[in-house]
C-alpha cells in the first residue's frame, strides 16, 4: 500500500549534499555495504514531521552475466526504498515502490543547520579561498623564476658595446668568472634579496583555515612559515572543532553498533593531543600517590607507557599510599603518617614552637582552642 510519506526533489550532485557516509545494513547476512551517492536518488521525510528523513531512494544498475559473446552482461535499472535505522515498523512500498525491509540504512550529514535537511562540505566555504591562495602562490613562483634568470644588468652608450658585452657574457661559462668591460660599459648585479613576497597571500591562507574550522598556523604547518618549516600548533579553538566532529562520529558509530545488535554501545576516540611519556608517568605517580587507584590498575598503566608487555604479577609487599587499611591492598597496608614509609611518612622536622610531633596532638589542640 502506499503511505503518505513526503516525497522530496532528487540529489543534483554530491558536491551540494553533505552526506559524508551512506551504509546499507543487510540483516539477512550482516554485512554492511556502501550506497553511492550516485544511486541516492530521493528520500522520503516524515508526515508529521519534514525535517527528519525516514527513507532513501536508490536507483540503480543490476548486472547480469550473459552468454554473448560480444558483451559481458546486461543492465536492468531498479528502484527500490531504504528506510532508516531508527525508522520503526517501515510500510511496504511508496509511491508504487517497494521497501525492502531486509535492509536498513544509516546516514551522517556535516555541517547541517538547524530546519535543513542537509549540510555543507567542509570544504566549499573553503574553496574559493583555497583556489585565490593557490593561484597567488602559482604566479608568485613564476615571477620568482622568471627573476632568477636575469643575474647581471649591462648599461652601454653604444650599440657596439652592447654587442661586445653580450658576446662575452654568452661564451662565458665558467664560475665566478670575470667580466672586462669597456669605459663606456657598466656592470652591475641584480639584487639577491627576494623582491617577490609570498608571506604576503597569508590573508587568503587566513580566509581557507577559517572556512575549514583550523588556525592559519596548523594549516601552514608553523606560525609564520608559508607553506611549512614549523611545528604543527593546534590551538583551542580548532582543538574544539575536532571534538565537536568527533562527536558526531561517536553517534553515528553508536548506530552502527545498536544495528548489530550491542546492547549498550559505546565509542571513545584516541586523545587528539597526546602527551610525552614522562609527562604521562608523572601524571600516574601523582596518582599513585592519592591512593585512590590500586596496584594492578597502577601498574598496567605504568607498563603500557613504558613498553613493558609482559610486567608480571603486582609484588606482594607493594604499599598504596594513604592507605588507612580500610581496603585491602597487595601488601602491608601504612597510614599516611607511618614512619616506617619514607615515601609516605611526613617527616618530622624536631620540636619547636608550636609544631606538631609525632603521635602527640597537644599543640594541634592548643592552636583550634586558644586561651
Amino acid at each position: 500500500m502506499n503511505e503518505p510519506y513526503l516525497l522530496t526533489g532528487i540529489f543534483l550532485s554530491a558536491t551540494t549534499v553533505a552526506i559524508v557516509v551512506s551504509l546499507r545494513y543487510d540483516r539477512r547476512n550482516r554485512r554492511f555495504s556502501r550506497v553511492p551517492l550516485d544511486e541516492i536518488a530521493g528520500w522520503a521525510t516524515d508526515p508529521d514531521d519534514p525535517e527528519i528523513i525516514r527513507y532513501y531512494l536508490r536507483e540503480y544498475e543490476l548486472r547480469q552475466p550473459v552468454t554473448d559473446p560480444y558483451s559481458s552482461y546486461t543492465a536492468e535499472t531498479r528502484k527500490v526504498w531504504y528506510p532508516l535505522d531508527y525508522t520503526s515498523n517501515p510500510v511496504s512500498q511508496i509511491n508504487n515502490i517497494p521497501v525492502d525491509r531486509n535492509f536498513v540504512i544509516l546516514d551522517t550529514k556535516a555541517n547541517d543547520e538547524t530546519g535543513g535537511l542537509w549540510g555543507l562540505p567542509d570544504s566549499l566555504p573553503a574553496l574559493p579561498w583555497s583556489w585565490a591562495y593557490s593561484e597567488y602562490l602559482k604566479d608568485g613562483s613564476k615571477m620568482l623564476k622568471a627573476l632568477s634568470g636575469i643575474a647581471w644588468q649591462v648599461k652601454t652608450k653604444t650599440a657596439k658595446g652592447g654587442a661586445n658585452i653580450s658576446s662575452k657574457l654568452i661564451n662565458n661559462k665558467e664560475v665566478a668568472a670575470t667580466a672586462v668591460t669597456g669605459a663606456d660599459i657598466e656592470l652591475n648585479a641584480m639584487p639577491r634579496n627576494n623582491t617577490i613576497d609570498l608571506a604576503t597571500g597569508r590573508p587568503l591562507a587566513a580566509m581557507a583555515a577559517t572556512a575549514m574550522e583550523v588556525s592559519v598556523e596548523a594549516l601552514l604547518s608553523g606560525p609564520g612559515a608559508e607553506g611549512g618549516g614549523g611545528t604543527q600548533v593546534l590551538d583551542q579553538s580548532t582543538l574544539n572543532a575536532a571534538y565537536a566532529r568527533q562527536g558526531n562520529w561517536e553517534d553515528f558509530y553508536i548506530r552502527v553498533l545498536r544495528v548489530i545488535g550491542v546492547p549498550d554501545p559505546s565509542v571513545t576516540f584516541n586523545n587528539i593531543i597526546v602527551d610525552p611519556a614522562y609527562r604521562t608517568i608523572q601524571s600516574l605517580g601523582q596518582a599513585w600517590m592519592t591512593g585512590l587507584f590500586g596496584t594492578d590498575v597502577m601498574q598496567a598503566a605504568m607498563a603500557e607507557q613504558l613498553g613493558i608487555e609482559a610486567p608480571g604479577p603486582v609484588p606482594s609487599g607493594a604499599q598504596v599510599p594513604n592507605n588507612d587499611g580500610s581496603a585491602p591492598t597487595g601488601g602491608r597496608t601504612l597510614g599516611a603518617g607511618d614512619p616506617n614509609n619514607i615515601a609516605t611518612s611526613q617527616g618530622n622536622s624536631g620540636a619547636g614552637v608550636d609544631d606538631l610531633s609525632d603521635g602527640d596532638n597537644n599543640p594541634r589542640d592548643l592552636q583550634n582552642n586558644p586561651r
